[in-house]
């Protein structure tokens, strides 16, 4: 499957296994203390939500949603959810005021993304040729975004997976000047080609923050490794993998990640 070389999650990830970081709080409670301010980037699915067999499915927990919520009524808080999803999907399930939300991978934001003639009449043209594969191989389960297109392979079988490869290695070279493909961790991902992942997203972010800000990024999947990259020397999390990563913490699951935002509101009251 062809893929974004400056999306590559594969690439660079280190070896070492990140820290539990409810355990290794007291050292990021003086990071925290020492800045002036804290930017809270945090992924959607596998993150805040557990996943569930089609993306309509999943409930921010109340509690959840009240983290959120306590966080970003703290002065010098930016809190943002970087996700693949379109921001019109991520804000049916998100319901706090002041909180950012960036869709696609970060490149999505209020003003929304709109495509040119030619460009929209190619993805139309993807929306046919995807349509086919869903029919004929089961497990498969293409989500629609309008401008991009996730597919889902996590109830597929391997030989079907292998299918869905090669027919999608086949007809997709001649949509490259229009479209890239971005690898998470069950789904690929066909986006528009200026949607460059995360990392370059992030690094965008993080550019627009105050210079002494302490920056968090919380995510689960393979799409998340280059924004762990892209963070430096903030506190990068990762969420529930055991593979190799970028990220220099770990948090088992959304519980988790829930106690963890619970506790830094904390903090920062």
């Amino acid at each position: 499957m062809p893929r974004s070389r400056s999306e590559d999650s594969s690439a660079s990830v280190r070896t070492s296994s990140p820290r539990p970081l409810l355990k290794s709080w007291p050292a990021i409670s003086r990071r925290v203390q020492a800045a002036e301010g804290v930017a809270l980037f945090l992924d959607f699915d596998g993150t805040l939500v557990d996943f569930q067999p089609r993306p309509d499915q999943v409930k921010l927990a109340v509690r959840t949603s009240a983290a959120l919520r306590k966080l970003t009524a703290i002065p010098n808080v930016r809190v943002t959810i970087v996700s693949g999803r379109r921001r019109s999907s991520l804000l049916r399930f998100i319901k706090v005021r002041k909180l950012r939300v960036s869709g696609l991978y970060g490149w999505e934001h209020q003003e929304g993304i709109i495509l040119a003639g030619p460009a929209m009449r190619q993805v139309s043209r993807i929306r046919k040729l995807l349509a086919t594969l869903e029919r004929e191989l089961p497990g498969i389960y293409v989500e629609d975004k309008g401008i991009s297109f996730a597919v889902h392979f996590r109830d597929a079988s391997q030989e079907v997976v292998g299918k869905a490869q090669r027919m999608l290695s086949k007809f997709l070279p001649r949509f490259r000047a229009y479209m890239r493909i971005i690898r998470a961790g069950n789904v690929w991902e066909l986006t528009p080609r200026h949607v460059r992942g995360k990392g370059p997203a992030i690094r965008t972010l993080l550019r627009e923050l105050p210079a002494k800000f302490l920056s968090f990024y919380v995510g689960d999947d393979l799409t998340d490794e280059p924004a762990f990259r892209a963070l430096g020397k903030g506190i990068s999390v990762v969420v529930g993998s055991r593979r190799p990563t970028n990220a220099y913490f770990s948090l088992p699951n959304p519980i988790a990640v829930c106690k963890f935002l619970e506790l830094l509101s904390r903090e920062l009251a």
